[in-house]
């Protein structure tokens, strides 16, 4: 979102025959009210994405695959909002020890996505 337009990539991955995708997200992401840094997502390509926040974003990232009939699968890629595995490194849906990344939170997260 930061190099190309989102509808440029939906179109670009239909016509290149793909049916579904795997979109990573983060349970940080879900819970996170302030907007994308404007480093992430290029303004002048994506304008109506500016200023959203984390879930906004991938809201609007899954509603334009679903306009080109590109099934989601959504992917709890990590926990914290880092590129890979974060802090933690355990490789777990939750963080042990943590009160915020807890295993019952990991499944309200995935309630609140179903919702």
């Amino acid at each position: 979102l930061n190099l190309q337009r989102l509808e440029v990539i939906c179109t670009t991955v239909k016509r290149l025959g793909f049916t579904a995708i795997r979109l990573p997200f983060s349970n940080e992401m879900l819970h996170s009210r302030t907007q994308v840094p404007d480093c992430a997502i290029d303004a002048t390509l994506n304008p109506e994405l500016r200023g959203l926040s984390p879930l906004e974003v991938l809201d609007q990232v899954v509603f334009a695959l679903g306009r080109h009939s590109i099934a989601v699968i959504l992917n709890n890629h990590t926990s914290y909002g880092a590129w890979c595995g974060g802090p933690d490194g355990n490789g777990l849906w939750y963080v042990p020890g943590s009160a915020k990344y807890t295993a019952e939170g990991w499944m309200d997260d995935w309630a609140r996505l179903a919702a």
